[in-house]
């Protein structure tokens, strides 16, 4: 069940043009997934992994941010390649 929601455009680089995120896998791999969304919920994370394979279009990906001291709700950031994929996933993220 869908909690709340914090929609982001996440930068991609520093003013530097240095990569934000440490650790990055490859370089480049934060710009193609420009667009992201952060948000709480109860209930299994299969939901969201089933639903974002079945309807994106670009790359995603999918990070627990958080979870609650008694486990009952998950903060998660979900990134995508496309502002497109972004906003179906906003449209359809109260059925979580």
């Amino acid at each position: 069940m869908y909690m709340q929601e914090d929609t982001t455009d996440y930068p991609t680089e520093h003013r530097d043009g240095g990569d934000r995120r440490q650790g990055a896998r490859e370089t480049g791999e934060r710009r193609r997934l420009g667009h992201g969304v952060r948000l709480t919920f109860y209930g299994a994370l299969s939901a969201v992994e089933d639903w974002l394979e079945d309807e994106c279009r670009g790359e995603y990906q999918v990070v627990i941010v958080g979870t609650s001291d008694d486990l009952t709700s998950k903060t998660i950031e979900v990134m995508f390649e496309l502002a497109s994929d972004r906003e179906k996933f906003k449209d359809n993220v109260k059925k979580f």
